[in-house]
């Protein structure tokens, strides 16, 4: 991320930021949250916690029977990862829970990249669908912004689908044509492009496994779990405030709160997160103290979690980082 996109980002958290708390009375805010039952709040937490494993065993999945990785590997970088999304910009965990898996369990970090990524493709396909059961099941139509975004995320989903399965099928081709040309020339040679091929090559054989019937259903139904858990914790905190809305409205702020994380913002999506889950909550009639107030708590839950869970794995496994590096890597050095 360069400095540039990551000022745009942090004036932009702060603009939303802005947007949400304008009209808030922190009278109205301090009787809602007040008024929270602490065993749903509780209760939430715990549903997070079960997601993300079921998470990381998708993830220790996807690398198919032939690639040996732990369930304890992949829950650890996985929470890792979600720290480092958590503190520092342009989605940087994504690259380190790739190198920490790869570094704990021996695996290719290029098949572990290219996990990551059809791990994506399968979160928006089942979003999504959960999105257009919601739309279907409203009784009043979409704000024009969801509709648009909804259909802009499937439209570049369908795009990154279609040309990873057409590169993947064809990439034995490409890589031979590349190392053909770079053995004919030394000084390209020399600067190892022929390992970069090779990783490019392991990335795109990440979903291999998913060829055959049976793996791929695994991963749907697993990719369900995951969504519908998700749901459940964003309703039981709802619930804990005692908001007036249908399960509906769990799997509508879901899914808008995530697709507005691909927009550029502050570290944990300050601002942008609580702007869309509180105008996402005015479509149900939901006070905009209560709804704001929600959205603080839910924030705090969920990146609190990630935060507290990566701290600890990383303790357990005894991990530092590099802060000089931040910016283009994640170092699991073994201390």
């Amino acid at each position: 991320m360069t400095r540039k996109s990551l000022a745009a980002g942090l004036v932009l958290s702060a603009l939303a930021a802005y947007l949400a708390v304008r009209q808030a009375r922190p009278a109205a805010m301090a009787a809602a949250l007040s008024g929270a039952q602490p065993g749903l709040l509780v209760l939430g937490t715990t549903l997070l916690l079960v997601t993300v494993a079921v998470r990381s065993r998708r993830w220790q999945l996807l690398f198919g029977p032939a690639v040996r990785v732990t369930f304890g590997g992949a829950l650890s970088a996985t929470f890792i990862g979600y720290l480092l999304n958590s503190v520092l910009p342009g989605r940087l965990g994504e690259f380190g829970r790739a190198y920490l898996i790869g570094e704990s369990d021996g695996v290719s970090k290029g098949r572990a990249l290219g996990t990551i990524f059809v791990e994506k493709l399968l979160d928006v396909f089942v979003l999504m669908l959960f999105l257009g059961i919601v739309a279907l099941g409203m009784p009043l139509p979409l704000p024009r912004w969801a509709t648009q975004g909804a259909a802009t995320a499937a439209a570049i989903a369908a795009g990154a689908t279609l040309t990873y399965c057409a590169l993947a099928r064809v990439r034995a081709s490409i890589a031979g044509w590349i190392r053909a040309r770079i053995e004919r020339l030394p000084g390209l040679r020399r600067r190892r492009l022929s390992r970069f091929v090779e990783f490019v090559e392991t990335a795109l054989g990440a979903a291999d496994n998913l060829a055959r019937p049976l793996p791929l259903l695994g991963q749907v139904a697993l990719s369900t779990a995951v969504w519908a858990l998700s749901a459940g914790v964003v309703y039981t905190v709802m619930r804990s405030f005692h908001l007036p809305v249908p399960p509906a409205a769990a799997v509508l702020v879901l899914a808008v709160t995530n697709l507005g994380m691909t927009i550029p913002s502050a570290p944990a999506y300050v601002g942008v997160y609580h702007l869309l889950a509180t105008e996402t909550l005015k479509l149900f009639g939901v006070d905009q103290n209560a709804a704001l107030s929600y959205a603080i708590t839910m924030h705090a839950i969920t990146f609190g979690t990630f935060i507290l869970g990566g701290l600890v794995c990383m303790w357990r496994r005894h991990y530092v980082f590099d802060l000089r590096r931040c910016t283009q890597d994640f170092v699991g050095r073994r201390t």
